[in-house]
């Protein structure tokens, strides 16, 4: 058998200054990039099956916007959804995921600052 295996690895910090997610009691506003947010991706193939592995440089995605990358890395790759894998880095100096809009409005209006 023989493994085939590709990796990639996006800057997919924000630009500009945004509320930083993690503390929800404390106003936190980035003023600049000191290391970049990641995203990075390892696909595995052993013959007939492969994985792709994503690492996100995020709190938390939460379960809805994870399924949309899972369908949307299947559709474009051989892939089953169910062999897309996703995990976050549980950093807590980053910006509150795109798709939550629940916590995104109450962490903007805690904090009188937009969130993204």
């Amino acid at each position: 058998m023989t493994l085939k295996a590709g990796a990639a690895t996006s800057d997919v910090s924000p630009h500009g200054p945004v509320a930083l997610f993690g503390y929800p009691h404390v106003r936190r506003i980035s003023t600049g990039v000191h290391d970049p947010l990641l995203s990075s991706v390892l696909y595995l193939e052993d013959g007939p099956g492969a994985v792709v592995l994503v690492a996100l440089d995020l709190l938390f995605l939460d379960p809805p916007t994870a399924g949309s990358i899972r369908r949307a890395v299947a559709r474009r790759t051989s892939v089953p959804e169910s062999c897309v894998f996703i995990s976050c880095t549980h950093t807590h100096s980053g910006p509150l995921p795109p798709a939550d809009t629940k916590r995104r409005t109450a962490f903007s209006h805690q904090n009188q600052a937009p969130c993204w």
